[in-house]
């Protein structure tokens, strides 16, 4: 039998789920002084347009992508070095960049129309660049008899996030605020999330996966929690796809140290749980068969006790990965993961996937 393994680096990862997130915006760095900038009236003199903001990788001073509306940037996968530079349909005499709730996070005055300026058309980093979310506005102004008159403002929002390859983030059902994910030089994983109860009959969770099919392991050693909401809980998950409402089974442990599975296959949810568990605890799911999945738990990572073992039929291979949720909407849960190792084939030697 052919083998395929790889082995997967001490890692872990800190699951959050809250209602807001705010980023506490950086320290301005303005081109011109922002009070140099009027707004006679209130209202736009010109027809000015943003017409694009490109997402700009540093080491080649090229852009990589035009950003969308709710768009994601993955600092470990579209670059750790990168800017956003505006683009007008108009000749501008300034540009303005206001982030979060600073009004004058940055104003660049030539052009490229950068968020951190440039340096003889050689972009600037954008050193403030962290995971988060941002809301962004672009105001482009013409100077009028030595007044600057502001021209039709462009906001956008957009995610931060910080996730090895080839790791996916998604946001299951409509999770406020949207997942966030980190990565640090220590190996540690930090998952951002809201979440809603697993009974909810809809799903509204974090969730990272890995984009393979036919996964015959996974598993995770469930570290810590912090949870302000006994409730909160993380695990492994499988999901027939990302509809909020699809078949799905998840395996995990909440704060409250209560080992549960909870499935809901063809419109029958059933739910099993088990108290007086500690952490930290090993989880694992394990097939047996091609529809035959068992899922495990264990104090120290080598002896398995199996807690249930079902047949699920799902349409297609099933998305697995880690999921999060701190099933009480308007609460905030931590937890922390790691060890987390794939198998892709039921053979010995298989392959096993990085976080990296």
């Amino acid at each position: 039998m052919n083998l395929f393994f790889r082995t997967i680096p001490l890692c872990m990862i800190l699951l959050i789920a809250t209602p807001v997130f705010s980023l506490d915006p950086p320290e301005p760095r303005n081109d011109p002084e922002p009070s140099m900038i009027q707004q006679p009236g209130g209202a736009s003199v010109s027809a000015v347009h943003i017409t694009a903001l490109q997402l700009i990788d540093i080491e080649t001073n090229r852009g990589l992508r035009e950003l969308s509306a709710n768009d994601t940037i993955n600092l470990l996968q579209d670059g750790s070095c990168i800017t956003l530079e505006a683009t007008t349909d108009n000749p501008v005499s300034c540009l303005r960049f206001s982030l979060n709730d600073e009004e004058n996070y940055y104003t660049d005055s030539d052009t490229p129309f950068a968020i951190a300026g440039d340096t003889a058309a050689v972009f600037n980093p954008w050193n403030d660049a962290a995971v988060g979310h941002y809301d962004l506005t672009l105001t482009p102004y013409q100077e009028d008899n030595g007044v600057q008159r502001p021209g039709l403002a462009h906001e956008i929002d957009f995610r931060i996030i910080k996730l090895p390859a080839p790791w996916q983030l998604i946001d299951i059902g409509e999770p406020l605020p949207k997942a966030l994910a980190d990565y640090t030089v220590n190996d540690e994983h930090l998952l951002i999330a809201a979440g809603t109860p697993l009974t909810s009959g809809t799903d509204a969770m974090a969730f990272i996966h890995q984009p393979f099919n036919d996964v015959w392991i996974l598993a995770a050693r469930l570290l810590s929690t912090d949870a302000a909401t006994s409730h909160a809980v993380a695990g492994i998950m499988l999901r027939e796809d990302q509809t909020p409402d699809c078949n799905r089974v998840f395996f995990g442990l909440d704060a409250q140290n209560q080992l549960l599975f909870d499935s809901r296959m063809n419109e029958i949810h059933e739910q099993f749980t088990q108290d007086g568990l500690r952490w930290p605890l090993w989880i694992r799911m394990r097939r047996q068969a091609p529809s035959h999945y068992c899922f495990e738990y264990s104090n120290d990572g080598e002896q398995w006790q199996t807690f249930q073992s079902a047949s699920l039929n799902f349409s297609s291979s099933p998305l697995t990965g880690i999921a999060a949720t701190s099933q009480q909407p308007g609460a905030i849960a931590k937890f922390t993961l790691d060890q987390l190792i794939f198998l892709l084939t039921p053979n010995p030697d298989s392959v096993s996937l990085s976080m990296r």
